[in-house]
């Protein structure tokens, strides 16, 4: 009768188990479903950062590329740097393609 008594506590005990672990087991999987719903949404996120920043970065090349097409000519010794200004076509004739004109920045 004892072993009986026995055997019937540990299958209670094991059965309790079990409810135990399938109950982690459901809030595990409700934890894991949250955690991955979070991480499309940040995913999203990151996917409209990042498409923004190369849109800045290829709006800052194309700035870049205006003002390096802009900047002076490099010059030696006391010469001042040189700025490329276009002309354009008169009725009288063709007018060099740029007239250069001189900056004189101040020397720190």
């Amino acid at each position: 009768m004892q072993l009986e008594q026995q055997l019937e506590e540990e299958k209670r005990v094991r059965r309790q188990r079990l409810q135990d672990t399938e109950l982690e087991n459901t809030r595990l999987e409700k934890d894991l479903s949250q955690l991955r719903a979070e991480m499309e949404v940040v995913m999203k996120e990151l996917q409209v950062m990042t498409d923004d920043k190369l849109s800045v970065e290829r709006e800052i090349d194309v700035y870049r590329q205006l003002l390096d097409e802009n900047q002076p000519a490099q010059t030696t010794g006391d010469v001042p740097p040189a700025y490329f200004v276009p002309t354009y076509c008169t009725p009288i004739g063709y007018m060099p393609k740029f007239i250069l004109f001189y900056h004189i920045s101040p020397k720190y």
